[in-house]
């Protein structure tokens, strides 16, 4: 090592050990959750704004305590009909869960199990064309688990549908011939309306019923979901209005309403149902209870939890029966996510999704936390899911109790901040560019960029400086080191915009 190298070595090691990284207290990541759900309701304000949502409407609930619920926006827009928490959404998907937990309740019963064959209730089936080793291979697990090798969709098209839910049954029946397996069952996990449609009716078949009055009698009201229904019932006419649905924006408008039975076209069990954010707030409650043994009404502990195992794990290639079981173990073991019986996971998480023309939806559940999420949009490209830029669902979880907060902080005790900290808290924006949030914790301010799909994460941490300026210490890339906030006055001492730097912002 040359004398130069030696030196810097040297120097190097002496920074080191004198060296004090430069760390600051407080976190928006620790903000109290009421203020949390603040600076989200900010956020969902902005996202609906930039992308001219018509309405949302979300609840989160902790086992049976309702933490947050709110509705946005219009559910109708040309009446200006506001959205609330009772407006039916056309849940979609969302619909194969009812339709599974009835499925699960006659195996319960002992009516069905888990390898019956669905042609032995459904010989129609036969007309499908497929070896008629596959047809007998499919059984009500090949259709919970998405493996039946079944089409997507019903061999129907997709306009306005049957007023009569039993004639769309039929022609869905008399479809059949029309359509083939795509894939040996029990090999390939393939997502199928028509698989879910064919469990709704080995419900009807097994039961006596018809499968609208078996969701009604067997888990709407014991679950006391009273605007649970589905179009063109008798149950529909007694109900509020529901919300709308519109298509995607498209040179600045939206078309509503185009296909208002879509859902009775793809089929009742498989995407028919329509229900309000607070019957999925009781059905997430149930969920809680049942999986701590504190309510059998539906279902019993065992086989709620049975359900939201992974029973098939999606892999890019064919699964005999060894590979298929040892997938689905890893998967459960490593938590790595999976298809279970009507539920899906998403690594730890517990998740149905739903969308069909002019309605989205996404229902999640972290067991472990407690933690029960639904949203519901009126919109086909409302970002919902997960995984999207800008979910909303994803939001949701992580400001409120998921990967961007401690875990402890849901059931903290709840500090007010402090009159001057709140003073400045609020929405400010200059119409075309900047859309920031003051947020307020206990003595601390947070500049928030309404603008990023991850608003905690990246808040700014302000520093006063002297009245009503700040400086944001902890800002990287262009303005680092020299952003500066300072709050406006009016002459009555109230505050009515921010300075950033020099962009003067209103407050809205």
């Amino acid at each position: 090592m040359t004398r130069v190298g030696k030196g810097f070595c040297i120097l190097l090691l002496i920074n080191l050990a004198f060296y004090t990284p430069l760390t600051f207290a407080a976190s928006a990541q620790d903000l109290p959750l009421d203020a949390r759900l603040r600076v989200f309701e900010a956020w969902v304000k902005n996202l609906m704004e930039e992308r001219s949502l018509p309405s949302l409407s979300l609840a989160v609930v902790s086992g049976q305590e309702l933490i947050y619920a709110r509705a946005f926006g219009y559910a109708a827009i040309e009446q200006e009909r506001p959205a609330t928490l009772r407006t039916p959404y056309r849940i979609a998907s969302l619909t194969k869960l009812f339709t599974s937990i009835s499925v699960m309740q006659l195996v319960e019963n002992g009516e069905l199990s888990l390898s019956t064959k669905v042609v032995d209730l459904i010989p129609e089936l036969r007309t499908l064309r497929a070896e008629e080793s596959w047809i007998e291979a499919i059984t009500v697990r090949s259709l919970l688990t998405h493996t039946a090798g079944l089409p997507t969709h019903p061999a129907l098209p997709l306009g306005p549908g049957e007023a009569d839910p039993s004639e769309a049954r039929r022609r869905l029946l008399s479809g059949l011939a029309n359509q083939e397996l795509l894939f040996p069952p029990n090999r390939y996990s393939k997502y199928s309306n028509l698989g879910l449609d064919l469990a709704g009716l080995m419900v009807e078949r097994s039961s006596g019923l018809p499968f609208e009055a078996y969701l009604q009698r067997f888990i709407f009201v014991p679950l006391a979901m009273p605007s649970a229904h589905f179009p063109n019932t008798p149950a529909a006419l007694r109900l509020p209005e529901p919300a709308t649905g519109y298509g995607r924006r498209i040179h600045q408008t939206r078309r509503g309403n185009e296909f208002p039975e879509m859902a009775t076209v793809l089929g009742h069990p498989a995407a028919g149902l329509l229900a309000s954010t607070e019957d999925l707030i009781q059905f997430l409650r149930w969920h809680f209870r049942a999986l701590r043994g504190e309510d059998n009404r539906l279902l019993a502990a065992e086989t709620l939890a049975e359900m939201q195992e992974v029973h098939f794990a999606p892999l890019p290639f064919e699964q005999g029966p060894l590979l298929s079981a040892l997938s689905a173990f890893f998967a459960n073991a490593f938590s790595l996510g999976g298809t279970g019986l009507g539920y899906f996971r998403d690594r730890k998480l517990v998740v149905h999704s739903g969308g069909i023309w002019g309605f989205r939806s996404e229902l999640l559940m972290d067991n472990e936390a407690g933690l029960g999420m639904v949203v519901l949009a009126n919109a086909s490209d409302a970002p919902l899911s997960l995984h999207e830029p800008a979910s909303v669902l994803r939001r949701l979880y992580a400001m409120v109790g998921g990967d961007e907060v401690p875990p402890e902080s849901l059931k903290a005790p709840q500090q007010s901040p402090s009159l001057s900290c709140t003073d400045y808290e609020g929405r400010y924006d200059d119409g075309h560019h900047w859309r920031s949030y003051i947020a307020a914790g206990d003595g601390s301010l947070f500049l928030v960029n309404l603008a990023d799909q991850a608003p905690l994460k990246s808040a700014l941490t302000l520093t006063a400086s002297g009245g009503d300026r700040f400086t944001a210490p902890t800002a990287q890339g262009f303005y680092a080191g020299e952003l500066t906030v300072e709050f406006v006055r009016n002459s009555d001492g109230c505050i009515q915009a921010l300075r950033l730097n020099r962009e003067l912002l209103p407050r809205r």
